[in-house]
């Protein structure tokens, strides 16, 4: 390698260093939950959707939980599931 790329190599390496502390702190506050800037981007994105945060959103049970003889619901019912393992599992 030239010399050229034992530099470069150096100052990424230095590079890297010097903005792991600092990005791993500013992770640290985004997970904890202390990070007000994206608290109030976020409430204000909620509020324009219309997404109340305190209830937590899940599967509609009552759509899978008929016993009707409906081919479109179980359709539906069986398609929701997939979706959900896809989203989460995958």
């Amino acid at each position: 390698m030239t010399t050229q790329a034992w530099l470069l190599l150096a100052f990424f390496t230095v590079a890297l260093v010097a903005l792991a502390w600092p990005l791993a702190r500013m992770i640290d506050a985004v997970m904890n939950g202390r990070f007000s800037l994206g608290r109030y981007a976020e409430t204000s994105f909620f509020r324009l959707a219309g997404i109340k945060p305190e209830i937590e959103s899940g599967w509609p049970k009552e759509d899978c939980q008929k016993k009707g003889g409906y081919q479109t619901q179980a359709f539906q019912c069986r398609h929701k599931h997939l979706l959900f393992a896809r989203l989460n599992y995958f």
